[in-house]
């Protein structure tokens, strides 16, 4: 559970950066910069097309949802942080529902590597 819940978190950081990089972006841009990401992770996972396609859907989902909650995070913190959670844990219900056991631990492994990059920075 504990690996869980660190692997979630990495993801959601990889997500939150995205999302606060989009935040002034054009639609086009934002669609352009999030299938890349997609990309990658589908080639690293090998992703089937269609599991490529859920991942992408999530990814907007949660990048759109972040957006739409911009001023909350300015009036209220911690309503907006809650309801993030929320949404991450929602999100990573799905992906563990979509992706198989050597591809859940791949994404784990890159969560993992993701935070440590973090950490130095």
């Amino acid at each position: 559970m504990k690996k869980a819940i660190l692997s979630f978190a990495l993801l959601l950081a990889v997500m939150f950066n995205y999302a606060q990089e989009s935040s002034s972006k054009t639609t086009a841009d934002v669609n352009a910069k999030l299938t890349e990401k997609v990309e990658k992770i589908a080639q690293k996972l090998s992703l089937t097309a269609a599991q490529k396609d859920k991942l992408y859907a999530v990814s907007l989902e949660f990048v759109t949802y972040k957006n739409s909650l911009a001023s909350l995070k300015e009036t209220d913190p911690a309503a907006y942080k809650a309801k993030l959670k929320a949404k991450n844990d929602e999100n990573f219900k799905k992906l563990e529902s979509m992706l198989t056991a050597k591809q859940l631990e791949g994404l784990k492994e890159m969560m993992a590597e993701r935070e440590a990059k973090q950490a130095k920075q």
